[in-house]
């Protein structure tokens, strides 16, 4: 079932298992045009057992009837749910260069389905004021953090172009090649995109995208210990992923392959 929700919507009697994970998608774009209704993208859901929860607006600057956020959706997913999801960015206005999704796995909370959702939300609406506060014109960016509760994994993909389409997948599995790939904390969960290679912007720069960003990962099943972040990636996880000028070739992330590559250690 395809989702594109034009207001804040949510979905009541959800069946949430042992196993279930929230995904957040965030869609984002430079606010370099006139004020109006946020660019939407559309979620179509091709695996078993996931579940459309909540849309809603996240603001990341204080002037919210000008710029009343990006529109973000929660899902219900198992935390191997393999191919679960396929994007397709909105049609994009001629002074838009660009529209990326930002996704973010949550924890769930044992026993407490209705405040697990609260916790993601309230996450996502931490998260994104404090990576963005420097860029997407936030001259006034609202307080956050890059750590909140119950955050496990969160990736960034490049600047899709208009209709693009793009399939993601959630896997947890090894993530080093130690010997034991089923526990904690070399089992991890990941939702990443599966490619391939695509054309878009950084800027207004045209480029080819080979991999996506990593914004940073926790081990624990929990999502509330150590944080392992984009200052201290592995080299696995830190590939040059954008083609186009000379001045790009030192942007870094995590190359399209399924699975990821494996790193040879977590850097403190």
């Amino acid at each position: 079932m395809p989702w594109s929700a034009d207001a804040v919507t949510s979905v009541v009697n959800v069946n949430w298992g042992p196993n279930d994970v929230i995904v957040v998608f965030a869609g984002v774009y430079v606010y370099n045009r006139e004020p109006g209704p946020p660019l939407t993208a559309t979620y179509v859901l091709i695996g078993e057992g996931v579940e459309f929860l909540q849309s809603w607006l996240t603001p990341i600057v204080e002037e919210e009837e000008e710029h009343p956020g990006f529109r973000t959706f929660a899902f219900k997913t198992k935390l191997d749910a393999a191919e679960f999801i396929e994007l397709r960015s909105p049609v994009l206005h001629e002074d838009v260069n660009g529209f990326w999704f930002d996704v973010l796995v949550f924890a769930m909370q044992d026993g407490n389905d209705d405040e697990s959702l609260a916790r993601a939300v309230a996450g996502t609406k931490d998260f994104l004021p404090e990576y963005y506060k420097d860029s997407l014109g936030a001259s006034h960016p609202l307080p956050g953090r890059i750590d909140p509760p119950g955050l496990l994994w969160g990736v960034q993909t490049g600047a899709t172009n208009s209709g693009q389409f793009m399939t993601f997948k959630m896997r947890f599995g090894n993530h080093r090649p130690d010997d034991d790939h089923s526990l904690l904390p070399n089992a991890m969960v990941q939702c990443y995109p599966l490619g391939p290679p695509f054309s878009g912007w950084f800027g207004d720069v045209k480029v080819t995208y080979t991999g996506y960003f990593l914004h940073l990962y926790r081990l624990d099943n929990e999502g509330t210990g150590p944080v392992y972040s984009l200052t201290t990636l592995d080299p696995a996880w830190g590939q040059p992923i954008v083609v186009g000028p000379e001045f790009t070739s030192g942007i870094k992330g995590i190359p399209f392959a399924d699975p990821p590559p494996l790193v040879s250690s977590d850097p403190p």
